[in-house]
């Protein structure tokens, strides 16, 4: 049988299956826990291949290898799971794929999602069921202490944690985030696919994409949409839609205030805040487009993704006399992405702490004969934590005397929550 399956399997991979394969196919997942098992990992070397393909095509054969691409190797890995387990007995039965799942007492199913991937430094401290690729797992708490993990529910919804997270699988279409960081993608199978959280919080996906942060205690839940529309609801706020590219931040299940309220430059240039903008493929300069990539990077705190994001002109790069006035309305972590190539001003040496952390701007090439190939610039990030509402002042990229033409640099504002220690802390 094993041979049958994997040429199944092989002629999905390879876009050749037909109907009565897809039918052949859905029956051996249908009754066989092994052949689903054997079936993820196929699609797990799947997804990994065409994302090793995929950045020796993009990037010039000089540049440093990057994470940059449409998406992690999770939703590559998803996108192609979804192709066929949302129309295999494992997921919707004989269900009607187009219609949205209703909700199931978890009492009346023996599983409802599957541990589909899971990176090798998950640390695992809490769990319904051993945590091995392919794992059929029942209603319960899921605390990941670090690392990242791929769930996949019976309804199709596709769910990844980063840890240090504590999520809760409740329902075939449905679990609840008691804190850390998730990222959602819902098919139309899944529509209505919801996440709870503290406070009454509740967001429903009526289909596509969406992101979700708890931190303090619970007290903040941060929602911010990629793809389609969600809903959003709480006692405080009553019922909101967000669409794509819009977030919404509360505070005990109410609307809070911006962490950052305003940037001004002392030349009077605009400084324009992308709310919750610091994501894959974001444009770091007003003026450029150049963008940030390899934000899926595990060594990256959890807590930049989606934060409010500074976006300077590059042009300040040379005006050493430059100041930055950042408006706060509560304490917060603020992060420089530095490039190493400039000199380190004696501002960002007393004020800043260095990480260990980096970030991979992408440069596209140009009629420029210096630029005829896209290429790659690490960033180093600083960090400094305010401990209260006002103002801080940030100095210029350029030191008088010492130029130099490196870019300037970028600002992310999160909030002040110790960021998660990561190895490439230690």
């Amino acid at each position: 049988m094993d041979a049958e399956l994997t040429q199944q399997i092989d002629a999905l991979l390879e876009g050749e299956t037909d109907s009565a394969g897809m039918s052949v196919l859905s029956q051996m997942l249908r009754h066989d826990a092994d052949a689903r098992r054997l079936y993820i990992h196929q699609l797990d070397l799947h997804a990994a291949l065409q994302w090793r393909t995929r950045d020796r095509e993009r990037l010039p054969h000089h540049t440093k290898p990057t994470l940059r691409r449409s998406r992690s190797v999770w939703y590559s890995l998803a996108a192609a799971a979804l192709i066929a387990l949302a129309v295999t007995g494992w997921f919707m039965g004989s269900g009607d794929v187009h219609t949205p799942v209703a909700p199931v007492a978890p009492s009346q199913v023996e599983s409802i999602a599957m541990l589909s991937n899971f990176s090798s430094d998950a640390v695992f401290t809490e769990s319904p069921a051993p945590m091995t690729q392919g794992a059929e797992l029942g209603p319960g708490r899921i605390a990941l202490a670090a690392g990242r993990a791929q769930l996949i529910f019976k309804s199709g919804a596709v769910v990844a944690i980063n840890g240090p997270c504590e999520f809760e699988l409740v329902g075939v279409n449905s679990g609840r985030l008691a804190g850390g960081y998730l990222t959602a993608h819902v098919p139309t199978t899944a529509v209505g696919f919801t996440v709870t959280a503290p406070h009454g919080v509740r967001v429903t996906d009526l289909g596509t994409e969406f992101e979700m942060r708890v931190s303090g205690a619970g007290r903040h839940v941060d929602t911010w949409v990629r793809q389609g529309t969600v809903q959003i609801q709480s006692r405080r706020i009553g019922l909101r839609v967000l669409g794509a590219g819009q977030r919404i931040s509360l505070v005990d299940g109410d609307v809070a205030q911006p962490l950052l309220v305003s940037a001004e430059a002392s030349n009077g240039h605009a400084y324009s805040i992308a709310r919750g903008g610091f994501v894959e493929d974001a444009l770091a300069y007003s003026d450029r487009n150049f963008t940030w990539v390899g934000l899926d990077n595990p060594n990256l705190p959890a807590v930049l993704r989606g934060a409010d994001y500074v976006q300077p002109p590059n042009a300040d790069k040379a005006d050493a006399n430059l100041s930055l006035t950042l408006k706060l309305s509560a304490p917060a972590t603020l992060w420089v992405l530095w490039n190493p190539n400039a000199p380190l001003p004696d501002w960002l040496i007393d004020e800043f702490e260095s990480t260990s952390h980096h970030i991979t701007l992408m440069v596209p090439a140009t009629r420029h004969p210096r630029v005829l190939e896209s290429r790659t610039l690490d960033y180093t990030l600083w960090r400094r934590r305010i401990d209260a509402a006002g103002d801080v002042t940030l100095g210029a990229r350029q030191i008088p005397d010492r130029p130099s033409p490196a870019g300037m640099y970028g600002i992310i504002v999160t909030e002040p929550d110790r960021p998660h220690t990561s190895r490439a802390d230690k």
